[in-house]
């Protein structure tokens, strides 16, 4: 088992040990505006293998790439349109991750064999600070063993990858606790690959009127993380529940192995439950409730379902990973 450094309050002298960890293909998990990364060096097949297997992830399944700035973006990627550096400007640094047809220095494994490339430009100063000292983009999904929620503080990471990786740092709850927006450009139409805290309303308000603006959620081909295979999963089964069944839930499920996740519904009777008071509450806290329900040792947890537009959409398309799509029936 390796040594794992933890890092709080990181120091200059912190930011320069994790760069020089990463040239030597370590891997350090850092925290982000979305959720902790598990980051390697993006220019090096031997980093990038060492990520796929401390996942388990399968290797049909790409990497997003994080980089400190824009002004890079034509070192790796060619022809960038001019809507992604539109876009990048409103949205940048900040949870938005665009495809782009990728440069031979990008290596294959990281795409999975596609010849295009995910890119975005976290928000949080820690990860800013950590890209920018490494002097190299960096590769990184986030920072759990493949399928389970992803962490979105210090504590879920280091349950996850203590002893996997080379080092880990503390950068506090993550503001967003979702995986950020995924978009491709293609001539005058954007596609969402994957819902996230930027919504098909916010974009719309910055692309030109021309642009059409599509979603290609669920494919056979991967262009994406998030699109095929099943994760966010905690280890209690999650069943989806219309807000107009919740009591009838509360009354059929009456076991303190059974948790509820409330939007807006209020039990009945005193039962396990987390009660969110908005939609970005939902969607900040839902991986870190999951953590800390199986920590509960619940077995089953019933989520309600909200309106899918705006960011209810991409906390439904996590929803929906989760459960595999199951529903609470009477």
């Amino acid at each position: 088992m390796k040594k794992t450094i933890l890092i709080t309050n990181p120091r200059d002298d912190d930011f320069k040990l994790l760069g020089e960890i990463v040239k030597k293909d370590g891997l350090v998990v850092f925290p982000t505006e979305t959720v902790y990364g598990l980051g390697g060096n993006a220019l090096s097949e031997n980093s990038i293998k060492k990520i796929f297997q401390v996942k388990g992830r399968p290797s049909d399944n790409p990497l997003i790439v994080h980089i400190d700035s824009s002004d890079i973006l034509e070192d790796l990627v060619i022809n960038p349109p001019k809507e992604a550096y539109l876009l990048f400007k409103h949205f940048a640094p900040g949870p938005l991750t665009i495809i782009f047809n990728k440069k031979p220095i990008i290596p294959d494994i990281v795409t999975a064999g596609l010849d295009t490339v995910a890119i975005r430009i976290p928000s949080h100063p820690v990860a800013l600070r950590f890209i920018k000292e490494c002097g190299l983009p960096i590769a990184a999904p986030s920072a759990n063993i493949s399928g389970r929620p992803s962490p979105t503080n210090f504590e879920m990471a280091v349950s996850e990858m203590n002893g996997l990786v080379d080092a880990i740092i503390d950068g506090g709850q993550s503001n967003v606790g979702l995986e950020s927006t995924v978009i491709k450009i293609i001539d005058e139409e954007v596609k969402i690959l994957r819902p996230g805290e930027i919504t098909e309303e916010d974009l719309k308000k910055v692309l030109p009127k021309n642009f059409k603006i599509s979603y290609n959620i669920n494919t056979h081909k991967i262009e994406s993380p998030g699109m095929k295979y099943t994760h966010y999963k905690p280890k209690a089964k999650v069943l989806l529940c219309d807000k107009d069944k919740i009591k009838e839930a509360i009354r059929f499920f009456n076991d303190e192995k059974v948790a509820f996740l409330l939007f807006e519904a209020v039990p009945e009777k005193d039962v396990i439950f987390v009660k969110y008071n908005s939609l970005k509450d939902y969607a900040r806290n839902l991986y870190s409730d999951f953590y800390m329900m199986d920590k509960k040792g619940i077995k089953l947890i019933i989520a309600e379902k909200v309106e899918e537009k705006e960011l209810g959409k991409a906390i439904m398309n996590r929803l929906k990973k989760a459960s595999g799509g199951e529903e609470f029936t009477s």
